[in-house]
């Protein structure tokens, strides 16, 4: 999928849940996206009021480069990951559970900053980096417990630290897999975080119609 759809003006963001106003109601209306007043004309974007200026930011897409989007949306993606990764392990290391709710926090704050690094452009490759990040902030968060099992089994090999802390990683990468059969519920619960990560980063779908005229305002009648 291309790198084609537009994406909200930095005036404001809209909202898609309202339907569609008749030309009466919009007399006295502000643009759902900059608030400015609707004089003269207005257009609808999605089933909302937007004026001429904001129509035209809509239909132009996000600011920046390509490039620049991902790598804005690969560093967000990153720091927010990190911090997920935290927040899990410490939920998990205070209360002995896997939390379904905290692997949801965890791919929200994953999707929504891949997404706001973007420019909320959405599509594949942004889902792809929000799934990937997320997947590694809940796998990640269970290295120092494959540390303590490792060091409590005594094994002592002379391997270096450095050796011992990458294979823990690589390790956790896999435990999805490996526990896939005796810890289904632990599965389920990544499942959670990468669906929420995948749909906050969904390519947003864009109609826009009009101009369509604004309709004059009443004139008082005077008493006869």
């Amino acid at each position: 999928m291309s790198d084609l759809s537009p994406a909200a003006p930095a005036t404001g963001a809209l909202q898609f849940d309202t339907a569609e106003p008749s030309a009466a109601a919009t007399t006295e209306r502000s643009c759902t996206a900059c608030h400015r007043p609707i004089e003269g004309e207005y257009h609808m974007a999605n089933m909302q009021v937007v004026c001429t200026p904001c129509r035209h930011a809509l239909v132009a897409g996000p600011q920046g480069s390509r490039t620049g989007r991902i790598g804005r949306a690969i560093l967000f993606g990153a720091g927010a990951a990190l911090a997920g990764s935290l927040l899990y392990f410490v939920v998990l290391a205070a209360t002995g559970y896997e939390i379904g709710l905290i692997a949801i926090l965890v791919g929200w704050m994953v999707g929504r900053a891949v997404s706001v690094g973007s420019h909320g452009r959405g599509g594949w490759l942004y889902q792809v980096v929000a799934i990937g990040f997320t997947y590694l902030a809940i796998c990640t968060s269970f290295i120092p417990a494959i540390l303590d099992a490792w060091r409590a089994s005594g094994e002592d090999t002379g391997v270096p630290a450095a050796l011992i802390y990458i294979g823990a990683f690589i390790f956790s990468l896999t435990l999805p897999i490996l526990t896939i059969t005796s810890a289904p519920i632990g599965v389920l619960i990544l499942g959670f975080g990468l669906y929420q990560a995948w749909r906050e980063n969904k390519r947003p779908e864009l109609t826009v119609t009009g101009p369509y005229a604004v309709a004059p305002k009443p004139q008082p009648q005077l008493a006869g």
